[in-house]
């Protein structure tokens, strides 16, 4: 069974627009390894920081980038505390 594209460009997409309205611009890109296969490189920044990952599937490279910058911000926040 194919999985939906349809589904998993939602997915990314709906983080996109959470991170856009929280204040990040986003960008993203193909690539093609020295392997010859395809690599998705997924940057963000805002309020001073910057994020980049790097993975072989567009969606796991959404839910990377959402993870880290969700890392940062709660260890920032918990400092404050």
């Amino acid at each position: 069974m194919v999985p939906d594209i349809r589904y998993r460009v939602k997915h990314w997409d709906i983080i996109v627009n959470k991170m856009t309205k929280a204040g990040f611009s986003v960008g993203w890109v193909s690539a093609i390894d020295p392997e010859a296969r395809t690599i998705w490189i997924v940057d963000a920044h805002g309020y001073g920081e910057r994020f980049i990952v790097r993975v072989d599937e567009m969606l796991t490279a959404f839910l990377e980038l959402q993870a880290a910058i969700h890392r940062r911000f709660e260890a920032q926040l918990e400092s404050y505390a």
